[in-house]
């Protein structure tokens, strides 16, 4: 027995040497003292010594962190031989797993948060493969950890039962939710008892679990009868309340974020429940959801206020953007259930004019798009994968419109009453009147085929034709920002089929000017967007004279941005260039002639042959030229 202890001893120094030894700044010794580790990883008490380092308040903190983070890491590859995405041999033993159990709960109650957090993941981790038969008291622990009122244990006891519901299986959901789901509708239901984000992590446990017995009622009917119903009256209630609460010190956007997410998993997997709760429900949503596109114009779209947002209790920023997502996320799931539809079209008009006024540009966009013109083309692209309020407003405005019929007309009239509001705020000399000007175009011009065809047909007044021309106008005319300017000839370009002679040869010269070498980059970017839109459908129209004329130019700004840009500026450049040269063949041969487009492509086919993304736009580009008979 001595002999174990004096082993155990001895190999908990050298692991605490070894940890030491891996924050050297000299290299040898940390190489050396990583290799003993991995060597160390091998010995059976290596979990548990990680966790009496983690535990023990004596080491130092930075030693403690990162024993938990390699407790973790230990964790995932030996505790089972059933992991087998990442698990590697040796498995701990039964008698030191037993070891590890009993000791690791000790640290929920750390001063340290990231301590509690890295301990709660062990904890989780363990669970998932040993509770219920070889950790049975494991929630009993846990209750007793959120019974005792010391803030610090209920942070760790919460952080381990969000980790082990998102590792849980079906087959240990009957057994958790009865336990678990009580227990979180009581921490929800008082956020002045338990705090701000012990709740708002209440609700979102709450909703993991709801969420899984929602899969699992497909397959295993009237499971959630017994499992969720006894608890989900009283928890709509609780976040219909919760909605109504003002900020201060019982809400925040955080708890409302996680509210709106819960709401959007009953809606998804519940809508004959929720249904019943609607009427009480929609109303707080639907005052959030026109309450806070005032903080978020004052706080991100203009920052004209720079309240810092809330933090979770790891220091994670709860941002106000992520309040407006969950918002649209809400709303979308609504539109997605028949059952749904006809509630949403009551409000139909107001959500879209909301809707567009998230999706304004902000002030920090405005900075990192002027200094960066390939972020702009690849934020502002429609099949983008970068993600903001702004395109997920556009998201759901294209939702909205494709899943309603009447959605265009009541857009229209959105757009009408945007552009009031722009009117007004622009008498008033504000300054950011003009991006209530370009959400109307922006937003135009994505649904401009169902526009043109509701004009066609009647069900859209004739008198908005001559709005959207005199807003096109007054854009083209204003002295505002490169982003009005450049939106209005990108929405020219997408209704060039309705403008009128004059409308469309100042609007295409206008563009071609804004192509030129002195013009901002942005402004050159919306000029070769909107460029290929009025050269596509002009190239096989009878008003194709229009851009005949300005073609020497419009080569000449396009070969020069080809020449001095690259990634997606040249990739939006290039592809524009392969409908250029479709226009006019007479032009396109003696361009090639003149020696001043071969080098440039052979140049970018040189350069970025191999480049995933631009080599087969460059293949296209060619392959176009060998078709002109006259090339």
């Amino acid at each position: 027995m001595a002999t174990e202890i004096n082993d155990k001893c001895a190999l908990k120094k050298l692991t605490v040497e070894s940890l030491l030894g891996s924050f050297s700044f000299n290299h040898e010794e940390r190489i050396k003292a990583e290799d003993q580790i991995k060597i160390l990883e091998t010995m059976d008490d290596f979990g548990l010594i990680l966790t009496e380092i983690t535990i023990e308040v004596s080491f130092p903190v930075d030693l403690r962190q990162l024993a938990s983070v390699l407790l973790k890491q230990y964790i995932d590859c030996h505790w089972s031989s059933l992991s087998e995405e990442k698990f590697r041999p040796p498995e701990v033993s039964p008698d030191v797993k037993s070891l590890i159990r009993q000791n690791l709960p000790n640290g929920l109650q750390d001063e340290n948060s990231k301590i509690r957090s890295s301990v709660a993941y062990a904890m989780s981790k363990i669970a998932s493969y040993d509770w219920p038969n070889d950790w049975p008291d494991l929630f009993m622990l846990l209750m007793q950890a959120l019974h005792s009122m010391n803030q610090n244990v209920i942070h760790g006891a919460m952080r381990v039962f969000s980790e082990f519901a998102g590792e849980v299986s079906d087959l240990q959901v009957p057994h958790i939710a009865p336990v678990i789901l009580p227990e979180m509708l009581k921490i929800f239901s008082h956020p002045e008892i338990y705090g701000i984000r012990t709740s708002s992590r209440a609700a979102s446990i709450f909703s993991t679990i709801m969420g899984l017995i929602g899969l699992m009622k497909e397959v295993n009917k009237g499971v959630d009868k017994h499992l969720l119903m006894p608890y989900l009256p009283q928890f709509l209630e609780v976040c219909s309340h919760q909605l109504t609460v003002p900020e201060g010190e019982t809400s925040d956007c955080g708890l409302k974020m996680e509210v709106l997410k819960a709401l959007e998993v009953v809606v998804k997997n519940f809508p004959r429940t929720i249904s019943h709760f609607i009427s009480s429900i929609l109303p707080p949503v639907w005052q959030t959801f026109t309450q806070s596109v005032d903080i978020y114009i004052k706080t991100t779209v203009n920052c004209v206020d720079l309240s810092e947002d809330p933090v979770d209790e790891d220091g994670e920023i709860l941002s106000f953007e992520n309040l407006v997502f969950s918002i649209f996320e809400f709303i979308s799931a609504l539109v997605e259930k028949p059952k749904f539809k006809e509630t949403v079209e009551q409000y139909l008009e107001d959500i879209l004019f909301y809707t567009m006024v998230y999706m304004q540009i902000t002030d920090e966009q405005i900075n990192l798009w002027s200094n960066d013109p390939n972020q702009f083309v690849e934020d502002e692209d429609e099949e983008t994968f970068s993600y903001s309020v702004r395109i997920s407003a556009q998201y759901l405005l294209l939702s909205l419109s494709e899943n309603f019929k009447s959605a265009i007309k009541k857009l229209c009239n959105a757009v009408a009453r945007l552009k009031r509001k722009s009117d007004e705020l622009r008498a008033q000399n504000n300054m950011g009147w003009w991006k209530y000007n370009e959400v109307c175009l922006i937003s135009l011009g994505y649904v401009q085929p169902s526009v043109e065809e509701k004009l066609e047909s009647g069900e859209i007044p004739p008198d908005f034709r001559n709005f959207l021309f005199e807003m096109l106008s007054s854009s083209l005319s204003s002295q505002g920002t490169p982003f009005l300017l450049g939106q209005s000839f990108w929405c020219a370009s997408r209704y060039v089929a309705i403008l009128d002679d004059n409308g469309l040869h100042q609007t295409i010269q206008a563009t071609v000017r804004a192509l030129q070498d002195d013009q901002c980059p942005v402004l050159r970017v919306f000029a070769v967007k909107s460029l290929f839109g009025f050269c596509e459908f002009l190239q096989k129209n009878e008003r194709h004279g229009v851009i005949i004329d300005k073609l020497e130019s419009i080569m000449s700004g396009l070969i020069s941005l080809a020449t001095h840009y690259s990634d997606s500026v040249l990739a939006i450049t290039l592809e524009t260039l392969v409908i250029v040269i479709k226009v006019n063949e007479d032009f396109t041969s003696r361009i090639v002639e003149s020696g001043n487009l071969l080098p440039l492509i052979n140049a970018l086919f040189i350069k970025y042959g191999t480049d995933h993304h631009l080599s087969p736009i460059i293949e296209e580009f060619i392959n176009e030229l060998v078709s002109i008979p006259l090339c």
